[in-house]
């Protein structure tokens, strides 16, 4: 196999990047918190719970920051840590496979992008903290994302840790998360909030576009047995990134006043409720359409992987 086969991935979705992209048109914005809530209320189910109902409104508001923080946190470690580096490494054509010029000037715009998202959620999280006096829990636990793209480049070869930092963006870049949805529309939240996940939705939007033509390339570059090691990954993969993280939140409700073992019974009792098979086959739907579309499901390792899991 060449291990350089060019990608021909185009840049057609960015081409009105100088006139489109957050960071070229707007300016980094300032928190307004003169209303709404920091986040969105439907975003967090266990503010339905009657345990946390009780403790009444201000109880609430400070739930919704540490979500608040929470979000943006995951938005600055996501960038720095896997997308920026990944498209850095696309623009500059160190990966295993070679990038047509075109493709690679697309990862230096995303890289551009990403580290403006990261900037502004940085820039948004200290004005909220300042402006509503919330603190952020001192010390979080490592996102699932990290753990476990951690855990499956241990002892891997240099092309495969390469492939699988690949991998992993593709999937965090094609899947659209809730709060990308949600928040821009919810008129409960703060405006300076909803404009900035705005922005975010936007250029995401391109970066999808983008890095769903890279998960078609990257996947028929593989050999059959390289297949047969990255496709049981994409369920890793979207697991990591979707799933609920109850310990969180558990220490978010115990920041807000709760005692452990009720905030662990208030967390579980919340998701025992939801529909979380659903939940997170909705969740996963992006990506799974998307490897239905490029034909990915049809290799045998990768559909049964999904299916285990529960995504398909």
């Amino acid at each position: 196999m060449n291990m350089m086969t060019q990608l021909t991935v185009s840049d057609a979705h960015l081409s009105d990047w100088d006139t489109r992209a957050s960071v070229r048109t707007q300016a980094v914005r300032k928190l307004d918190t003169k209303e709404g809530y920091p986040f969105s209320p439907d975003l967090v189910p266990y503010l339905g719970h009657a345990l946390v109902r009780e403790r009444g409104e201000q109880v609430k508001r400070e739930i919704l920051a540490h979500k608040f923080y929470d979000f943006s946190r995951f938005t600055v470690e996501l960038e720095t840590i896997a997308v920026v580096p990944v498209s850095l490494s696309i623009g500059r054509n160190e990966l295993p496979f070679e990038f047509s010029t075109e493709a690679a000037l697309g990862g230096l715009k995303i890289a551009v992008d990403e580290a403006h998202h990261a900037l502004q959620a940085s820039l948004t999280l200290s004005e909220m903290v300042e402006a509503i006096g919330v603190m952020p829990l001192a010390h979080k636990p490592e996102h699932r994302f990290f753990t476990t793209l951690r855990h499956q480049k241990h002892d891997r070869s240099t092309r495969e840790k390469a492939l699988l930092d690949l991998q992993a963006v593709c999937v965090s870049e094609t899947l659209i998360t809730g709060a990308l949805r949600k928040v821009p529309t919810d008129n409960q939240v703060m405006r300076t909030v909803r404009e900035v996940t705005l922005d975010h939705a936007r250029d995401e939007a391109k970066h999808h576009a983008y890095y769903s033509e890279v998960v078609r390339e990257f996947w028929y570059k593989l050999s059959v047995a390289e297949q047969d090691f990255f496709g049981p990954k994409f369920a890793k993969w979207i697991a990591a990134f979707i799933d609920p993280d109850p310990v969180t939140q558990a220490h978010w409700l115990i920041a807000c006043g709760f005692e452990t073992q009720i905030a662990i019974q208030i967390v579980n009792e919340t998701l025992e409720d939801l529909n979380s098979v659903q939940l997170r086959k909705n969740s996963a739907k992006p990506t799974i359409s998307l490897l239905k579309r490029y034909g990915i499901l049809d290799h045998a390792a990768t559909a049964d992987s999904l299916h285990e899991a529960g995504l398909i």
